[in-house]
């Protein structure tokens, strides 16, 4: 099974919605985290947050239901 980094952008509304965008995706933890960290440092906006979860290349999984085990 092979493993991709995704740098996700999570936009919070005021009526606790949150919608998912995958912002980058990195073949590595150490690239994933160059694009976090470089994406946290522009951000301005306090309702933007920015995470990194593993993508599995598996049809048993998908990247949204990742994503919410992450949070």
């Amino acid at each position: 099974m092979e493993n991709t980094i995704l740098v996700v952008k999570i936009r919070s509304y005021s009526d606790g919605e949150k919608i998912f965008f995958i912002e980058k995706s990195a073949p590595t933890v150490e690239k994933a985290v160059e694009y976090l960290v470089a994406l946290n440092t522009l951000n301005t906006d306090k309702d933007i947050t920015f995470v990194m979860c593993k993508e599995f290349r598996d049809s048993r999984y998908t990247t949204i239901w990742l994503m919410e085990k992450l949070l």
